[in-house]
């Protein structure tokens, strides 16, 4: 049993070998065909796309290793070996494998290039795809389209792809899975990976396929520029679907489209036709066939079709021109023919004939047309009517006879018009004998008679005047046409006198009875119709109408009895007229309706009610109101002027009914108000005192005059209020921040607890007003409250001043601040920090001080808002000077701003003593780092000063110590100058802080100057320090003498000045030229003298930049004001006690601006203060009060004369000042 089962087993084994080697030998058969199948694909493709584009397969994709199929499954398995395919004998110079799918491509491609050479301009493209270009909806379209033929291509290629992926793997084949049963492989077939996800994962299928489709997309791109081709025919067609041969037939008719406009047409379509016909029936793009015979079938009978309507419309027209010809040369020939019987047909005969003769040319240009028109049938062969031919032929023969009969009738016109115009004159003999015979019916007697009714043959005169007035008219138009007729012969009109006069008479005749007639008809009429009722104007013009004839013939006609009553008759309705009109005033009111009864003397009601008789124009007769004609009419105009008077006041109160205060808040509160614009209100009394002046003015004021004198009264009320409230408001509002600080009330406690109380009332009537704003709600007391508010706010006013005066009084830079600023600075006493934006105008260059941690260098790091300790002041470029110890702001703020300016006096006269001391410790280009630049500059011009004159004293020595002469020192000074100089330049070249640099660039311009004096005296010889050459100039120097521990002093020739120590800041320094030193010794000079400095000189030339540049000289604060003639002697007075106080210098630009009466003022205060310089005085009195005065005071002018506008100062004035 054992040797049995190992029989069973090893023959088991050998069975599993043998099914294993065939299950490898089925999934080699697998692979092979699956690799072949993938080549066919492939090698389809790329030969499709060689074959179409004429190039080869290596120009769309790369060469790629052989064998990669069988690679991709085999190596599933480890244990099945990798075929490589028989490619491994070698590649061939493609490098392709033989087998692979790329290979097979390049095989096609080959064989491409050798049938036909190299690209596609020698070989042609082998394979074509057709689309047709047809014409759809007036486009042109390709069809099929590119997207159509891109989604079959894309449709063809997967039914390419899905045809080698159909059929079972020969590894899992049913019929053979006997034969491999026994052999379990590790891989599962059924996710392996099919052919066709082999093909569309393989690159250069991928790289095929889209190459095709860029082929195809070039190829279409092609067919659309071939499409462009055929636009014009497109546009043709178009064209040709508009022809309407009505609006050619109207345009013909207009004269706008002529033969040659016919003929034009003609030759284009028939050039149509043979375009069409000359068309290609295919274009080659590339790859695809573009295909036009249908398009030609579309487009052939368009051309044609038109040339139909066209050919078809032209021999309509020229039958229809030539039948109007026709018809004009039978309608001339037919009236010539017709021979005159009397003047008035000759004369007819030569208006024709004129007429036709100007319209010669007219008829002979349309003749030309017709022929013009056969030409062009018979050119282009255009089919003619047989009738219409024959009628033409016939045309020109008839249209010659006419000429021919028109001049002859034109060459017998002069006999035949002397014949017809001696015709002529007998009938105007004739005609003179039936005027004769109509006047003597016009002088019947009867005509100026009136009908007597107890003869029954007694005709009315008005149908006996009427029917001569027929028989006149008959004879006026037989005389104009005589007239006409002579015209036309061309001799003298004849006057028909007789027929002139009896035409007058006769007229005057029937104007009278027709007069007469109307009167009796239409007055009845008048007499039943209610005076409202009547149309005033037709009555007026009627009975004018009536008056004018009756007048006439009383006038012109033979004494008769009608024409004296008529006038009498009319004469009643004249007078009446005017009083109906009067009566019938829209005006009159029941006062004037009293007045008309008691002229006329009986009351004529107007109520319909009360009436005994309606108030129609027979009842006026009845009561006469003719006779009181100018009774009436002065009382309606009364009415009417009153009735004006009356719109105006009207006008007036509705304006001020509908008239509002316009209220605003004040600022962003919602419940306090002020006033907004009242322009619109002030135009409105303006306006209404005008309207009630003219009013008054009036004759016909009386019975307004109350209502108007009231109206007056509220208006200059309304005027005074608006002027008190707008005061009220004005000060209100100045007023109200100020004592809402609650500093200003502790301060002031009387008049804030005032102004409270006015505020309190003004708030009151604001709300009142915003609530109901009509202006008619002003009352007297309002006037007598705003009043009594205005004077309070004066005082209250008065007191502040009075506050504010004390202040400055106790710090004098207040004196350059406006009120305002002060007042903010008072309000926030308790912020110390508050004056910061302040400061720089009270000092020089303080733009603000340092209360810790506000600038880099301060002692404390930290800010505090709170903090009431000051540290230092900052310049407006950013330097940080301390102000020693122990500073603090409190108290009054005058109090501890007059410490600071104090402090920075004595620091600044310290640090100035520390840098001088410093000078000599280090080296000058390291020095100028380590101190401030007003400091530089002062130390700068002492240690100067003081080498030029040890130089100028032989004090100094040469580099072996011995002492050189004067000569020799100062052009040894003058080369140290310049060695500073060019240190300070390496510096500013180099990297510095826009501090430093300013600082440098400052003291560098001082420099310069000082150099430039040096060489100077160099230049002279100068040889002494007495000379005045050195003794011009301004020269620094430190006397230990004064003061404590010394102090700087500044000359210049004689005068001498003690520095002021402002401080300046880091800023610039203006250039000094020859001219500035010049200045400077004016000014300088005229201050020792305790006078002013005014210089002059055109605009722009540095007049106030030189006075500003000296006081930075000295360090003396200097104030720049711009004058204009709206200064006062007051404020010129309040500028002199800060300046006189603080010692500081005024510079006054433009100052022969102000106005000389003020001028005049300004020259005592200015002699007030410089009596007191010259007394040398601490104090003095200055316009009623008594003033501290510092001798560092100074004034200077600026002037541009001969400006408009500028005065001459006054002589007491120019004293003042050297010039």
């Amino acid at each position: 049993r054992d040797d049995a089962s190992n029989y069973r087993y090893t023959v088991m084994a050998s069975k599993r070998i043998e099914h294993q080697r065939l299950y490898q030998v089925l999934r080699t058969c697998d692979y092979l065909i699956a690799n072949a199948l993938h080549e066919m694909v492939v090698a389809s493709l790329a030969d499709l796309l060689s074959q179409a584009t004429g190039q080869p397969v290596s120009s769309f994709v790369q060469p790629k290793p052989h064998g990669r199929v069988l690679k991709l499954e085999l190596e599933e398995e480890e244990d099945m070996p990798v075929m490589e395919g028989p490619a491994d004998a070698g590649g061939d110079a493609d490098d392709f494998g033989a087998d692979s799918p790329t290979a097979a491509a390049a095989a096609a491609s080959k064989e491409v290039e050798t049938d036909g050479g190299e690209g596609v301009e020698q070989t042609g493209t082998l394979t074509h795809f057709v689309t047709e270009v047809v014409l759809e909806d007036g486009d042109l379209n390709l069809l099929p389209s590119a997207q159509s033929y891109e989604e079959s291509i894309e449709h063809a290629l997967d039914g390419m792809v899905d045809g080698v992926n159909g059929g079972p793997r020969l590894a899992a084949h049913p019929s053979l899975k006997a034969y491999t049963s026994l052999y379990e492989s590790e891989a599962d077939l059924s996710e392996a990976a099919s052919v066709g996800d082999i093909v569309n994962g393989d690159e250069a299928y991928l790289a095929l396929r889209d190459a095709f489709q860029a082929a195809l997309s070039q190829a279409f791109d092609r067919c659309e520029e071939s499409k462009q081709l055929y636009e014009p025919f497109r546009i043709m067609v178009a064209e040709h679907q508009t022809v309407d041969t009505e609006r050619m037939r109207e345009q013909a008719n207009a004269g706008s489209v002529g033969v040659d406009g016919f003929r034009s047409q003609l030759v284009l379509l028939h050039q149509q036709k043979e375009d069409v016909r000359a068309l290609e029936d295919y274009q080659d793009c590339l790859m695809i066939r573009l295909d036009a015979r249908r398009l030609k079938e579309t487009l052939a009978p368009s051309p044609a079709l038109a040339l139909t309507k066209v050919q078809k419309l032209i021999p309509e027209l020229a039958y229809s021109k030539q039948r109007a010809v026709n018809e004009r040369v039978k309608s001339i020939l037919g009236r010539l023919e017709r021979r005159p019987d009397s003047v008035e047909a000759f004369v007819d005969l030569l208006a024709f004939m004129e007429a036709e003769l100007e319209k010669q040319q007219e008829l002979q240009d349309q003749f030309a047309d017709v022929q013009r028109h056969y030409a062009l049938m018979d050119e282009h062969g255009v089919s003619v009517p047989e009738v219409a031919r024959t009628e033409f032929k016939l045309l020109g023969p008839e249209f010659e006879h006419m000429r021919g009969a028109l001049e002859m009738v034109e060459s017998a016109k002069d006999e035949d018009m002397a014949r017809w115009s001696a015709r002529l004159e007998e009938e105007i003999v004739e005609f003179a004998a039936r005027v004769d015979e109509v006047k003597t019916r016009a002088k019947d007697p009867a005509i100026l008679r009136e009908q007597s009714h107890d003869d029954p043959e007694s005709r009315d005169p008005l149908e006996l005047v009427t029917e001569v007035r027929e028989a006149v008219s008959e004879l006026e138009r037989w005389a104009k046409k005589a007239n006409k007729h002579q015209q036309i012969f061309g001799v003298n009109q004849t006057r028909f006198e007789a027929l002139e006069e009896l035409v007058l008479d006769v007229g005057i005749k029937q104007n009278m009875w027709q007069a007469m007639h109307e009167l009796k008809e239409q007055t009845e009429a008048w007499k039943e119709t209610l005076l409202d009722k009547l149309d005033i104007k037709e009555l007026e013009a009627t009975v004018q109408r009536w008056f004018k004839a009756a007048a006439r013939a009383e006038r012109e006609l033979p004494p008769n009895q009608v024409a004296p009553k008529l006038k009498a008759m009319v004469q009643v309705y004249k007078e009446l007229v005017p009083s109906c009109s009067d009566l019938r005033n829209p005006s009159l009111q029941a006062r004037h309706w009293d007045k008309i009864d008691a002229v006329v003397g009986r009351h004529i009601e107007r109520d319909e009610t009360k009436w005994e008789a309606p108030l129609t124009l027979g009842l006026l007769l009845e009561y006469g109101v003719m006779d009181h004609r100018e009774s009436i009419q002065r009382i309606s105009t009364e009415a009417t002027q009153e009735a004006v008077l009356e719109a105006m006041l009207a006008k007036v109160q509705d304006a001020w009914k509908k008239a509002e205060f316009v209220v605003n808040p004040f600022k962003e509160s919602k419940d306090v108000f002020i006033l907004g614009g009242v322009e619109d209100i002030q135009t409105l009394i303006d306006d209404s005192s005008v309207t009630l002046g003219t009013i008054m003015a009036s004759r016909f004021v009386g019975a307004l005059r109350p209502e108007v004198e009231k109206m007056e009264t509220t208006i200059r009320m309304m005027q005074d209020v608006l002027d008190e409230w707008l005061g009220v408001q004005k000060n209100w509002m100045y007023l109200e921040p100020i004592f809402s600080a609650p500093d200003i009330q502790r301060q002031l406690p009387s008049e804030a607890k005032k102004f409270l109380e006015i505020d309190k009332g003004f708030k009151s009537i604001m709300q009142q007003t915003n609530s109901y704003p009509s202006c008619l709600r002003t009352k007297p007391a309002m006037l007598d409250s705003f009043r009594s508010w205005n004077e309070s706010l004066d005082k209250i006013q008065k007191s502040l001043e009075d506050y504010l005066e004390f202040k400055r009084m106790a710090f004098p830079r207040f004196y350059f601040l406006s009120n305002d600023e002060l007042l903010e600075i008072l309000a926030q006493t308790r912020n110390v920090q508050a004056v910061q934006p302040h400061m720089i105008k009270c000092f020089d260059a303080i733009k603000a001080l340092d209360f810790g941690g506000q600038h880099k260098d301060s002692p404390i790091k930290v800010q505090d808002p709170n903090s009431v300790d000051i540290y230092g002041m900052m310049s407006s470029e950013g330097e940080y000077v301390s102000l020693g110890k122990n500073l603090k702001a409190r108290g009054e703020v005058e109090n501890w701003l007059s410490a600071v300016e104090k402090a920075m006096v004595t620091q600044l006269r310290i640090l100035c003593k520390e840098a001088l001391d410093d000078f000599d410790t280090r080296e000058r280009h390291e020095w100028v780092f380590h101190h401030a630049g007003q400091l530089l500059i002062n130390v700068s011009q002492m240690t100067w000063a003081r080498g030029a004159e040890e130089a100028l004293d032989g004090r100094m020595v040469d580099a072996e110590g011995n002492a050189v002469t004067p000569k020799v020192g100062i052009k040894m000074w003058y080369d140290k100058n310049v060695e500073w100089l060019s240190a300070l330049c390496a510096l500013v070249r180099g990297e510095l802080t826009k501090l430093m640099r300013g600082s440098l660039v400052a003291l560098i311009t001082i420099d310069v100057h000082n150099r430039d004096i040096i060489d100077y005296l160099v230049t002279d010889g100068t040889e002494k320090k007495s000379d005045f050459n050195w003794q011009m100039r301004i020269r620094y120097y430190w006397n230990n003498s004064v003061g404590t521990f010394g102090d700087l002093e500044i000359f210049q020739v004689t005068a001498r000045f003690l520095c002021a120590y402002e401080y300046l800041g880091a800023s610039f320094r203006l250039v000094i030229t020859p001219l500035s030193d010049r200045c400077y010794m004016t000014l300088t000079g005229a201050l020792e003298l305790t006078l002013g400095g005014a210089p002059a000189g055109p605009a722009g030339t540095g007049k106030t930049e030189t006075t500003k540049d000296l006081a930075k000289a000295l360090s003396r604060q200097c104030v720049v004001f711009n004058c204009g003639d709206n200064l006062d002697y007051k404020f010129m007075g309040k500028f002199f006690k800060g300046l006189a106080q603080c010692g500081a210098w005024a510079c006054f630009d433009e100052f022969n601006r102000i106005n000389v009466e003020v001028l005049s003022v300004v020259a005592q205060q200015i002699i007030t203060i410089q009596v007191a310089l010259r007394q040398k005085v601490p104090e003095f009195e200055f316009e009623g009060r008594v003033i501290k005065l510092v001798d560092t005071f100074g004034v200077f002018i600026t002037m541009n004369p001969g400006y408009a506008g500028r005065t001459e100062l006054p002589d007491n004035l120019k004293a003042l000042f050297r010039p």
